[in-house]
């Protein structure tokens, strides 16, 4: 799920210089994530996230895609104001090293 508020914001911190990716990766990133993504519109509503503004767009694309649950490494969206706002929309915040680590099978002793 995407809106074109947190693509631009995703084009933006990939070209932050400490990931040091090529302007072609990137591109060729983003379109194939934007082919892939369901777009929905948002309106820059105010969601709750006053450390940071620009997190507003992304829990508005998760209310507005009636997501189950928006996946981040962002601690931003752990304030109460956020979890609540998501919370009346049946959206849960799940740390993304948590679930990325409950992809992972855990390895058995032989």
């Amino acid at each position: 799920m995407a809106s074109t508020q947190t693509l631009y914001e995703l084009a933006d911190k990939l070209r932050e210089p400490q990931f040091e990716l090529p302007p072609a990766l990137i591109l060729d990133f983003l379109e194939i994530f934007t082919n892939a993504a369901d777009i929905v519109s948002i309106r820059g509503l105010d969601m709750g996230c006053k450390d940071d503004p620009d997190d507003n767009a992304f829990v508005e694309t998760a209310v507005n895609g009636r997501v189950d649950y928006l996946i981040t490494y962002d601690r931003g969206f752990e304030r109460s104001e956020v979890l609540h706002e998501l919370a009346k929309r049946n959206c849960k915040v799940l740390n993304a090293g948590r679930f990325l680590g409950s992809l992972v099978p855990s390895s058995t002793k032989d």
